[in-house]
């Protein structure tokens, strides 16, 4: 976890407390600074006496020629230059975290963006060097990326030696926020229509909320951006005159700070092409703006000493909005949870730049991807019609194609591979014939859209299904018709979002079991995510707190799944009949009188459709119908008390208001963490069998579970499992899932595997051996237009 010292120096460039200030129209001075700095960091370390905060202020802010406190200017150039020097440094000519402090790293950028910290460490390079025009190493050292690797060799030459697959990643979510960040400036006014379109939405609210008091419409960040274009437009100004470096007045900027709080904002300045950018650059490589804008953020760095107060200003005014953007397109440390990540995926600020620029992402991707060869399975979802879906499927591998031109040479083997994911929808009320009808529907009339694109299009590169968002929302029963019906037309590689967050974990464990048996998932197939399968139990139990309030239906399909899993394994410690008692103690509650084995069985007809089980007022429209119809006949004739309870699943309402209530679980009253255990082993050794893989995202995990620190993360649970006489785990894949949101890069997520094993105390070879393991596995399980042998 970043240190006291971390904090306070990151606390002048994420501040929103400080923001306000400025956008009150007051200009702080150094102990301002210093103040808010405190009030920042005190929310992240807190339990400190305030004197633990104003020494080590004292000490670190004190020029060590003058012996006096540094000075508005000095005391942010002092900041931005010890963070650079505390985790980044120089190898080859190219920035690199240090190893020790890469776990650290990954908490300082979620919340300051990545290339201020990159240019302060340009600086330091630059100085070092001796060099009198230190911007120009911007344009030799950030290209399409401004996410620094870790620096470790012997991981870099394995990396290279395999090359990079990458088997998870959403299209949408994978820019880098400094990239998004860059095309908000140049198009203000798409970035807030985008967010209009998602204001709608209570959670969207929320989440402008939570990132600052002074956000509360879309034309308020509107605003902000029109008021940081300006900023980074009259500072490149500044540094662009010779011999007047503090050409911005006083004036001027209370001027402008004002003008952001009246309702209407002038367009008085050019926002086309970045300010350090050549007037005559064309229109494709305006697009590619990072490079200017890490040359900026160099020279105003290096500026900023000699510079006046007011250039200091502006330019920490302009960093701060930066970070208040980085809020909103990047998962806080304090945003822990799928429904945090969801706010971000859904307010639609990354949708301006993404639906347009395939290129910049691929560029991106490819830049951490070293090796003569490399794999990129994208995820996209899939559009309503034919006619759609093929544009955007067109534009996607056209942009593919051009990057590979551009690139040509640098990454001799690359391919895509695009992966359609369908996305989980609660299922509304008032309760139709049959659950997640709705959504039922439509995953019929998508999966014809999808087979449409493959069988007439097959250069299209489409070649695989997911199923993504909110779990909670929706079980694998929803999607196990169009699995079946997409595997009968010839689909063969297929993978599912599971296991990931859940009110329980043994809701978690269910689930993977569904998504595994409804699914018929099998033979180079995968699991998404799968966290439920290797977390401690302890671990979630502990974090999980007291009680936990679980609705009864959910609670009794648990017990259910429990008890039909474990009764024909040993049982020395008598599980078994109390998880029996329990479940027939909440069927009763549910349901007038019932038997256990049919409940049981009723569960398991839940693969079956209901749009095809209750015709036939309400027939499928997939054509393999027919035979969905005999095994639903034959299911009723062999289990018909089962049946019925299957269709009162479905229909009775009076049911489903009992199962919707809360039952109250209390630690006492729950679920051994041994039992938990043995169904993991079960889960994991069935997985292996079927010659399985799961999914591992660790900075994505980190973020959504209940984890702390990467060292908890279950995937070196299910290592050290390896090491005991216990089963071997099913092979594992690691991704990047979400690398923009995450800040994170598929290269870094093999780092932050690397670096934990070693901190860990495990030697290198075996360290670099397991990562070898995942490397080939990532390879043998990744999805591709032609069967992988």
């Amino acid at each position: 976890m970043l240190d006291l010292t971390c904090h306070l120096h990151g606390a002048l460039f994420c501040s929103m407390e400080m923001l306000g200030e400025y956008l009150r129209g007051r200009l702080c001075d150094a102990e301002d600074l210093r103040s808010y700095a405190r009030l920042c960091a005190r929310q992240h370390t807190g339990f400190l006496p305030d004197y633990r905060y104003t020494h080590l202020q004292e000490r670190l802010y004190t020029s060590p020629d003058t012996e006096k406190q540094l000075g508005y200017n000095g005391l942010l150039h002092q900041a931005l230059d010890q963070l650079a020097d505390t985790f980044l440094e120089h190898h080859n000519g190219r920035v690199h975290v240090k190893r020790m402090q890469f776990a650290d790293w990954q908490e300082l950028v979620t919340s300051i963006p990545p290339l201020p910290l990159v240019a302060a460490s340009l600086c330091r390079e630059a100085e070092r060097r001796g060099l009198s025009r230190p911007w120009e190493l911007a344009f030799t050292t950030v290209r399409h990326s401004a996410l620094p690797r870790m620096g470790a060799p012997v991981l870099e030459q394995l990396l290279e030696s395999y090359g990079l697959a990458e088997s998870h990643l959403h299209l949408n979510g994978s820019s880098e926020a400094d990239t998004v960040w860059l095309h908000a400036l140049q198009f203000p006014r798409k970035v807030c229509h985008a967010l209009d379109k998602a204001l709608g939405k209570r959670h969207i609210k929320e989440l402008l909320r939570q990132t600052a008091p002074f956000l509360t419409s879309s034309y308020d960040l509107y605003k902000l951006l029109r008021l940081a274009g300006w900023l980074r437009h009259h500072l490149a100004q500044c540094l662009c005159r010779p011999g007047e470096p503090n050409g911005l007045t006083h004036g001027e900027l209370q001027a402008r700070l004002h003008l952001h709080r009246l309702d209407t904002v002038e367009d008085d300045y050019p926002t086309a092409r970045h300010p350090l950018a050549p007037r005559d650059i064309s229109a494709r490589h305006r697009e590619h703006q990072l490079p200017f804008e890490a040359a900026f953020l160099v020279r105003s760095i290096h500026t900023l000493p000699e510079a006046s107060s007011v250039f200091a200003s502006a330019l920490h005014c302009y960093l701060l909005i930066q970070a208040c953007h980085q809020r909103l397109l990047v998962q806080q440390l304090t945003q822990n949870g799928f429904d945090q990540f969801q706010r971000i995926a859904d307010s639609k600020l990354r949708d301006p730049m993404e639906n347009e620029h395939y290129a910049l992402r691929f560029h991106q991707l490819l830049e951490h991807m070293p090796g003569s060869r490399a794999h990129v399975e994208g995820r996209f979802s899939p559009k309503d019609t034919t006619k759609e879906a093929w544009k955007m499927l067109t534009r996607i591998n056209r942009e593919w194609e051009r990057v590979q031109k551009e690139r040509s040479g640098s990454c001799p083997s690359t391919d895509l591979a695009l992966v359609a994911h369908f996305i989980k929808q609660k299922d509304p009320r008032p309760v139709a014939f049959c659950r997640h009808s709705k959504l039922r529907r439509e995953l019929e009339h998508r999966a014809w859209v999808l087979t449409t694109l493959k069988e007439r299009l097959p250069k299209l590169k489409l070649c695989g299904l997911d199923a993504a968002a909110n779990e909670l929302d929706a079980p694998p029963e929803v999607f196990a018709p169009a699995y079946r019906f997409l595997r009968h037309r010839g689909w063969h590689q297929f993978t599912f979002h599971v296991g990931e967050d859940f009110v329980h974990l043994a809701s978690g464990l269910r689930a993977v079991h569904e998504a595994v048996e409804f699914l018929e998932l099998g033979y180079k197939d995968r699991i998404g995510h799968g966290t439920a399968l290797g977390m401690d139990p302890q671990l979630w139990r502990q974090r999980a707190g007291g009680d936990i309030a679980i609705s009864k239906g959910e609670w009794l399909d648990n017990l259910l799944f429990l008890y039909e899993l474990l009764r024909h394994h040993p049982d020395p410690h008598g599980h078994v009949p109390l998880l029996r008692a329990k479940a027939e103690d909440m069927a009763h509650e549910l349901y007038d009188e019932v038997q256990l084995p049919h409940l049981i069985q009723a569960w398991k007809l839940r693969r079956r459709d209901p749009l095809v089980a209750f015709g036939p007022h309400h027939p499928s429209t997939l054509p393999f119908s027919r035979e969905e119809e005999r095994r639903c006949a034959r299911e009723k004739k062999d289990h018909p008390q089962a049946w019925k309870l299957f269709q009162c699943y479905h229909q009775d309402k009076t049911l489903r208001d009992k199962s919707c209530k809360m039952h109250l679980l209390k630690p006492d009253d729950d679920v051994p963490s041994d039992v938990l255990t043995m169904v993991q082993r079960s889960l994991l050794d069935r997985l292996r069998k079927r010659q399985m893989a799961i999914e591992i995202m660790p900075t994505s995990n980190l973020r959504i579970a209940c984890y702390r620190e990467y060292a908890e993360h279950h995937l070196f649970r299910l290592l050290d499992q390896h090491q005991t006489s216990l089963p071997e785990y099913p092979d594992l894949v690691l991704a990047s899932d979400d690398p923009g949101i995450f800040a994170t890069s598929l290269r870094n997520e093999y780092a932050h595997v690397f670096t934990t094993l070693r901190q860990r105390g495990m030697p290198k070879a075996q360290a670099l051996e397991h990562v070898r393991r995942m490397l080939e596995a990532s390879w043998t399980y990744r999805f591709t237009t032609s069967p992988v042998d």
